[in-house]
């Protein structure tokens, strides 16, 4: 049995549960300020703002 299999197999018989962080990339808008992570890894939309647009 490789390496592959026998993980899974771990997980399938829950002997084993991973604990996975995905990585965040973020895109948007530049005039967007004020987002923040928090210690879980989730942003505070709350403190979210949009730059007002510049005159022209």
């Amino acid at each position: 049995m490789n390496l592959a299999n026998w993980c899974q197999q771990l997980v399938a018989s829950k002997a084993m549960v991973p604990l996975i962080h995905h990585w965040l990339i973020i895109q948007g808008q530049r005039s967007m300020r004020g987002l923040r992570m928090n210690t879980l890894g989730w942003f505070d939309f709350k403190s979210a703002w949009f730059a007002p647009p510049d005159p022209e």
